[in-house]
């Protein structure tokens, strides 16, 4: 009898527990105010329909009941935006990746997580935030008492990317470039492959392709030396110049003859060369 009575308790609980689902609150602007008048604390995220990191995330962190039971314990309110589709929210909030988590405390953005994570990941990365412990601000603070630790200055780069404040982002690349001169820790060449992102977002393809491109005169070991040829490559397909791609490819082609990526070079190099039809 007791088992019995265990598995009807047991079975009128499986039902809320597999149909639990976030709540998206819309229109994102009420929400957001609403949330930050009443100091709740926000999770945005910045999702496309063709991503498949997106639809990933959707699918199992954010659909995990452990993850749903955290965001009710700790008051969150959560709003699910598509910029592409709301021009708004993409010029309020400069999402150039995805997803692109972005949280709000106190009526105050505080980071963003891009990518998706595992649960406990993500629990952890939101914990860590609540303590304001590897945000922005947080490297900030550190970067004044340290201001020649080559990994912190690229950890504030990273995040003046992902808010997409790229003059900022630049300004700390070039400390990058003198505090690793020889390339000896890697982060002068990311910190290249970041100026080539960054002149890509502001059109200066020029610019982005001398950044990219340099990364092989100047760190030829690196690992960024051939992919920094195949970036400006890819800028320069996304601007529309066909012409620049074409020289970039070939390029590649005489400074990488023996790259195990050759051979989808040589493809996208035949495409780029076909005459429209």
């Amino acid at each position: 009898m007791k088992k019995s009575i265990s598995a009807l308790i047991l079975m009128l609980f499986l039902p809320a527990l597999a149909f639990a689902q976030l709540q998206w609150a819309e229109p994102w602007e009420k929400a957001l105010d609403e949330a930050n008048k009443a100091k709740k604390p926000v999770f945005f995220d910045f999702y496309t329909d063709w991503c498949p990191h997106c639809q990933e995330l959707f699918k199992t962190t954010l659909q995990d009941p452990k993850m749903i039971e955290y965001f009710n314990k700790e008051g969150y309110v959560t709003i699910k935006v598509n910029p592409e589709k709301d021009k708004k929210a993409e010029t309020t909030f400069k999402v150039y990746a995805y997803p692109t988590l972005v949280i709000f405390r106190n009526g105050v953005e505080v980071d963003r997580i891009l990518g998706g994570k595992p649960t406990a990941e993500m629990i952890a990365a939101l914990e860590d935030i609540k303590k304001d412990k590897g945000t922005l601000n947080d490297f900030l603070r550190q970067y004044k008492k340290d201001p020649k630790n080559a990994k912190l200055t690229f950890d504030i780069l990273d995040k003046y990317i992902a808010k997409g404040e790229f003059s900022s982002a630049a300004l700390y690349a070039d400390k990058i470039l003198t505090l690793d001169k020889k390339n000896e820790k890697g982060f002068a060449s990311q910190a290249l492959m970041q100026k080539g992102y960054i002149y890509y977002k502001a059109k200066d393809l020029n610019k982005a392709v001398e950044a990219l491109t340099s990364i092989a005169a100047k760190y030829p070991q690196a690992k960024e030396a051939e992919d920094g040829y195949l970036a400006a490559a890819s800028y320069s397909k996304r601007l529309k110049d066909t012409p620049k791609a074409i020289s970039v490819l070939k390029s590649f082609l005489t400074k990488f003859p023996n790259s195990d990526k050759k051979l989808k070079v040589e493809a996208e190099l035949k495409r780029l060369q076909e005459p429209p039809k």
